[in-house]
């Protein structure tokens, strides 16, 4: 074969046929973005993988820091899910603060 490391890396399949392999790492990227994720495929390191995740990442519309606390999700007609919020919020920190004691 002949081409730079991402051009040879790009053909995978061919490798394996010559009994050959690719970086883990870009086994991993490409399985990712098999699974629909919009993220590049052709990386060759662990640091390269990094930033493209984090980048993935902050690009997604929906972050943690989107997420109301105490937001209701339909769905549940039981006692936890007619408690307010705050008490969740509550009741979900004290639970925390006894596993440290505990």
């Amino acid at each position: 074969m002949d081409g730079n490391t991402r051009e040879i890396f790009n053909q995978a399949e061919e490798l394996e046929k010559l009994g050959l392999g690719i970086p883990q790492v870009t086994t991993f990227m490409r399985e990712y973005k098999a699974k629909g994720n919009n993220i590049k495929e052709d990386i060759l390191t662990i640091e390269e993988a990094k930033i493209e995740i984090i980048n993935f990442l902050r690009s997604r519309k929906k972050m943690l820091k989107d997420i109301t606390i105490g937001q209701y999700f339909p769905g549940g007609d039981t006692f936890v899910h007619k408690l307010d919020p705050r008490i969740k919020i509550l009741i979900s920190i004290m639970f925390i603060i006894s596993l440290f004691f505990y």
